[in-house]
């Protein structure tokens, strides 16, 4: 069973505790723990070799995996939500040619929770959310200044029962539009959205069906 999938940009890592025999793709590459060097090797072929797509990594203590794993990054731990309003429409974002949900860093002395109603808010001019639930945890992997973060994002549905609220872009943020989509316009653009923002949307409209 999958525990824990890691985007590398387009790309991703799967952390199981059993190979997936229903997967059947030449872009996959399968592969046992043994060790952290070979792990660290894996990982250097899922982002060099540009015909695999996908490491699928299994172990009976994939928990230790995972503890391997993160300990090869600096983590830094975000929040954000996906807002419905009172049409059941959803806000997304536009910064940097993609279409993505607001989110952003922790701040010291705030939770997940918290810190994703202050996002939401900061980044698209909303002042009233209330917080349904939990969605899920993302992670992504990318570099800044030749550093090595593993991204912790925390996902909540929320609620905006504002009549017609002013949408702000945070422009600070490169964020150039705001906008509510129907269902159907969610749908559409979700080949212009990150892969970890594609699998959320995804989720939660086919649980929605």
């Amino acid at each position: 069973m999958e525990l824990y999938r890691v985007y590398f940009g387009d790309k991703k890592l799967i952390i199981a505790d059993e190979a997936d025999i229903s997967i059947n793709s030449p872009n996959t590459l399968f592969a046992s723990f043994d060790n952290k060097e070979i792990f660290i090797s894996l990982l250097s072929t899922l982002q060099n070799n540009l015909s695999v797509n996908t490491i699928y990594v299994y172990h009976d203590n994939p928990e230790f995996v995972w503890e391997t794993f993160k300990g090869l990054y600096t983590i830094i731990e975000a929040a954000g939500g996906l807002v419905l309003n009172m049409a059941q429409h959803a806000l997304l974002i536009y910064r940097y040619g993609k279409w993505d949900l607001p989110k952003g860093k922790v701040e010291k002395g705030e939770n997940f929770e918290q810190a994703a109603v202050r996002e939401v808010k900061e980044e698209c001019g909303l002042k009233q959310l209330t917080v349904k639930s939990k969605l899920s945890t993302t992670y992504h992997v990318y570099t800044i200044n030749e550093k090595q973060i593993l991204k912790f994002s925390h996902w909540y549905l929320m609620h905006c029962y504002e009549n017609n609220p002013q949408l702000v872009p945070q422009t600070v943020e490169n964020i150039t539009d705001v906008k509510w989509m129907s269902e159907t316009e969610v749908l559409q653009v979700l080949p212009k959205t990150y892969p970890n923002i594609n699998n959320i949307l995804t989720s939660f409209y086919i649980k929605s069906i």
